[in-house]
C-alpha cells in the first residue's frame, strides 16, 4: 500500500506512507522521507499534496512537501514481478539544512522480526527481542541510535520465507536502526 492512510494526531503513527502487507501480516510501514533516522511522535511530517493511482501500470505516486523547508518530492511505488520498486524524486536539490538529516525511512515492525536473522551485504546479525544499540548525539542536537548495520543489500529473515524481504539500493547506502531505544 502507498499513502492509503495518512499521519493523524501523532506524527509517529504506524499507518502511513508506504506499507508492506506480507503474507497477510503488516511487516513494514511509514515508508516516507523523514528528518531523523528514527523519528518520534513530535518530529516533523510531510504534507501530502496529491496521490495518483495508475491501475493499468501498477503505479501509485504521491507528491509530498515539507513547506517550512521548501522541500517537495514525489514517491513512486510500482509493483514489478514479485516485488515493489520505490523511487524518490526531488523536485529541487535537497535544502542545505536537510543534508545528512533527510532520508527515506521504512519501519519494519519489530514483532514480525523478533529473533530472526538479517544479512547486510556479507555480514549477518540477529534482530533483538529487546531494544539494543549504541546512541550518539546527532549533528542537529538530538540523541539518535547508531546504525545496527549498513550496506547496500539487506535481507531480513533469510531463514523464513513468510517474512523474508530483500532490498537493493542503487547509488546509496542503507542502514538498519533499532528505533525502539529512543
Amino acid at each position: 500500500m502507498a499513502f492509503s492512510n495518512y499521519y493523524g494526531l501523532f506524527n509517529d503513527e504506524k499507518l502511513s506512507g508506504v506499507e508492506i502487507i506480507h503474507h497477510g501480516v503488516r511487516t513494514a510501514t511509514n515508508g516516507d522521507i523523514r528528518l531523523s533516522p528514527t523519528p518520534g511522535q513530535w518530529d516533523s511530517i510531510p504534507r501530502l499534496i496529491d496521490r495518483k493511482v495508475e491501475q493499468d501500470k501498477n503505479i501509485i505516486e504521491a507528491s509530498l512537501s515539507y513547506p517550512s523547508f521548501h522541500f517537495d518530492y514525489v514517491i513512486k511505488a510500482q509493483a514489478r514481478d514479485d516485488g515493489v520498486f520505490l523511487n524518490v524524486n526531488l523536485k529541487n536539490p535537497l535544502p542545505k539544512e536537510l543534508e545528512g538529516r533527510a532520508g527515506f525511512n521504512l519501519e519494519f515492525l519489530p514483532a514480525a522480526y523478533f529473533e530472526k536473522s538479517y544479512m547486510m551485504d556479507d555480514k549477518a546479525g540477529t534482530f533483538p527481542l529487546y531494544p539494543a544499540g549504541t546512541m550518539e548525539k546527532s549533528g542537529w542536537g538530538t540523541i539518535e541510535p547508531k546504525p545496527v548495520a549498513s550496506g547496500t543489500t539487506p535481507i531480513l529473515a533469510p531463514e523464513d520465507p513468510a517474512r523474508r524481504i530483500s532490498i537493493q539500493a542503487k547509488n546509496c547506502t542503507l542502514a538498519l536502526y533499532d528505533g525502539r531505544n529512543q
